[in-house]
């Protein structure tokens, strides 16, 4: 049997872990290959039928935070040490280069790379693909890229640069895909389109496993993703939350789970403006789907957008969404029918949430999606046979 390997930077709750398991369960239910998964910062994993690869001290160290280091053995810390300071001295790539270089290879069908790397001078990082390249051997690489390319700040020299080797680079929606052609056409001949995969069924089964409110007549509002401002852009319910309630609209909680760097900043917000009977964050949750089940109306507020898990999820589920315009949205969303796409500003999230809480919109949109099921985009499912073809 033909061996895969996926290689991630880490396994912590969010859309790439949950598309990552999706994308598995895809694989091995329409595919004959024996899946292995490396997981660089050595996160728990548990997937059945799933061979998991430990990464090396050496390796593992330049995916964990100070934090995260200090909790692990003394030798692992240690060298965590050393190798920042050796990333001070040359830089983060030349340490990663040769440590990935030196690493004793193992051999491989298929090489996929599933987290992209970060170009933005104020918060670059490279997290698969160089080690896909240097430290595995494969007959063919796989590079999966799930961030809005004006985000990543990836240009067609990078580009160029990081995808030399790949046979494949998996956009993963349709508008992304020719966003990235136009700023890099170096590598347009080796994009394709895979739109993120949900296992309804499983979703369904943990959505059933807690019921996480209290039943009262408030209107539940949900947001799930990251907290930080410069691309979730959650700091934005702040004003929004502040604008309904002057316009004497109180008759809702808003949940929000999820983690990351600005989250002390947004609870501060929160208690600055005295919105806590309005504002709840949850923090990060191992299983949010119940929360999506019970929720009236899903929330995304971002600027920038790829194609977020989180929305297809919400569909599964049947809960309605209001998110922003970015540039896979309309197709995600069916504008009017099963929620609203929105201008990306404040003002426009704010007057079309009042309209919706207003007139009890996200009932009818609930509705609709009660009526339809739930399907994985069929292209996307042939483009993945040709990727996995060797």
């Amino acid at each position: 049997m033909k061996k895969l390997l996926i290689v991630i930077d880490s396994f912590r709750i969010g859309g790439i872990t949950s598309s990552l398991e999706s994308l598995v369960y895809l694989i091995k239910k329409n595919f004959n290959y024996n899946i292995y998964i490396q997981v660089l910062n050595n996160d728990i994993v548990s997937i059945d039928n799933v061979h998991i690869i430990r990464t090396k001290k050496f390796v593992e160290v330049n995916y964990l935070s100070l934090n995260e280091a200090r909790n692990k053995d003394l030798l692992t810390f240690i060298i965590f040490l050393f190798v920042k300071s050796l990333k001070t001295l040359f830089g983060e790539k030349p340490v990663k280069y040769l440590t990935f270089f030196l690493t004793r290879k193992s051999s491989f069908d298929i090489v996929v790379s599933f987290a992209n790397d970060i170009y933005d001078k104020h918060r670059q990082v490279l997290l698969t693909n160089l080690y896909s390249k240097l430290a595995v051997k494969s007959l063919k690489r796989v590079g999966w890229i799930h961030a809005d390319p004006q985000d990543i700040c990836i240009t067609d020299k990078i580009a160029n640069e990081t995808y030399k080797k790949f046979d494949f680079i998996v956009a993963v929606s349709n508008f992304q895909k020719s966003k990235i052609a136009s700023i890099c056409p170096s590598i347009l001949t080796k994009l394709i389109s895979i739109k993120n995969f949900v296992n309804c069924e499983n979703l369904i089964e943990k959505s059933n496993l807690s019921m996480p409110f209290t039943i009262d007549n408030k209107v539940k509002i949900l947001t799930v993703a990251r907290v930080e401002f410069k691309t979730k852009a959650l700091d934005r319910i702040i004003t929004i939350v502040n604008k309904l309630l002057e316009s004497n609209i109180k008759n809702f909680d808003w949940n929000i789970i999820g983690d990351g760097v600005d989250f002390n900043i947004l609870k501060k917000m929160v208690e600055d403006h005295k919105l806590e009977n309005y504002i709840h964050l949850l923090g990060e949750k191992s299983n949010p789907y119940p929360y999506m089940k019970y929720s009236d109306l899903f929330v995304l507020p971002s600027k920038f957008e790829a194609f977020p898990m989180v929305i297809i999820e919400s569909q599964c589920l049947k809960l309605p969404s209001l998110i922003t315009k970015y540039p896979s949205s309309i197709e995600q969303i069916s504008h009017g029918i099963n929620g609203i796409i929105v201008e990306n500003n404040v003002q426009d999230i704010f007057e079309q949430l009042l309209i919706i809480l207003s007139d009890k919109k996200y009932i009818r949109f609930k509705k609709n999606l009660m009526s339809t099921t739930f399907e994985n985009d069929k292209d996307s499912l042939k483009n993945l046979e040709i990727v996995l073809r060797t």
